[in-house]
């Protein structure tokens, strides 16, 4: 595994018979460019990137979709902190509710002690 940019030149020699069959897309792609998309040192996954012509992709290339990697991996990160905040939010209303109608029960509770307390005089 590499924490770095993967270019091939040209992939026509690496596909085979078998691939253009099943995947007719890799008959027309003849260059590509592959980038980690690295959250410290977790692999959330790869962007990919093929081209029709051969030697497509050079270090200005590689750059700019570095760039585009890193912006990928913000905002996979930003989706999962909504997603843990909203569970965290939920829970936090829910035991909120709880809370609110166990004092609701013990107001209603002592309210009713006093009366029987205030009956009994």
């Amino acid at each position: 595994a590499t924490r770095t940019a993967v270019v091939v030149e040209d992939l026509a020699p690496s596909v085979s018979a078998v691939n253009r069959a099943e995947f007719p897309a890799y008959s027309m792609m003849r260059s590509g460019i592959s980038l980690p998309l690295l959250a410290g040192d977790e692999l959330l996954g790869v962007l990919s990137v093929g081209a029709s012509s051969p030697a497509r992709f050079d270090v200005a290339d590689e750059r700019l979709l570095a760039i585009i990697a890193g912006q990928i991996v913000v905002a996979v990160q930003n989706a999962r902190l909504h997603e843990r905040v909203t569970t965290l939010y939920d829970d936090l209303k829910q035991a909120l509710a709880s809370e609110q109608e166990k004092s609701r029960r013990l107001h209603a509770q002592h309210v009713e002690e006093g009366r029987r307390h205030d009956s009994r005089r």
